[in-house]
Formats: structure tokens, C-alpha cells, sequence
């Protein structure tokens, strides 16, 4: 008698804590889901080349599938190691794309030279 008691109480215990609405969140607190280009930005972020000098920014294209890749370098480098390390961005990105598969994704490059 007493286990169908407890048994009782579990099951009815359980219906009535499922039924209970969750808590409701102050304004702006809501979960954020990153969409898959802002998932690719931040793996190729902490991919990208270490390359002296020279910084690499990732930004996806509003209302596109698009992901450019800024190449910020000083003006006094010389060009055939900027374009190198615009290649090595490049590939950085193209491996993370065809890891997941995502071949909808299209990059380009921006490179911005600095005094």
C-alpha cells in the first residue's frame, strides 16, 4: 500500500511540475542562436595565420552567404608576403567551409593597406 502511495505521489508530483510554465525572462535576455556563417566566422577566427603586422578581420555580408575576409597590412610590407597571407586566410576559411560541408558559402577577400 504504501509503494502505490509513493507511486502516486511521484506521478502526480511529476504531472504537475511539467505543467508548470517556465519563468519568463526580462526584455533582451532571450537566447541567441548564432546562424552557421557567424559559427564559421568565430572557427576561422581562432584559425587564423599569425602573421606579423599584418591583421585579419572575418565579417559576414547582411543578407548574403557571403564571408569577407579583411587583409590589413602597413603599406611598407612588401606585396608578395601580403598577398601570402591573404592566401593563407583564404585557405584557412576554405578548409573550415568544406570541414562542415557548406559549399553555399562564398568568400572575398579586402585587402586595406595602412601608413
Amino acid at each position: 500500500m504504501k509503494r502505490l502511495l509513493l507511486l502516486a505521489v511521484l506521478l502526480c508530483g511529476g504531472c504537475s511540475a511539467s505543467s508548470v510554465a517556465a519563468p519568463s525572462r526580462p526584455e533582451g535576455d532571450e537566447p541567441y542562436t548564432p546562424t552557421k556563417l557567424e559559427w564559421l566566422i568565430v572557427e576561422a577566427s581562432a584559425h587564423k595565420p599569425a602573421v606579423p603586422d599584418i591583421r585579419f578581420t572575418y565579417h559576414a555580408k547582411p543578407g548574403t552567404n557571403c564571408i569577407e575576409i579583411g587583409i590589413i597590412a602597413p603599406r611598407h610590407l612588401d606585396a608578395e608576403l601580403v598577398r601570402g597571407a591573404s592566401a593563407l586566410a583564404l585557405v584557412g576559411l576554405d578548409n573550415q567551409i568544406a570541414k562542415h560541408k557548406w559549399t553555399w558559402v562564398q568568400v572575398k577577400t579586402n585587402t586595406v593597406l595602412t601608413d
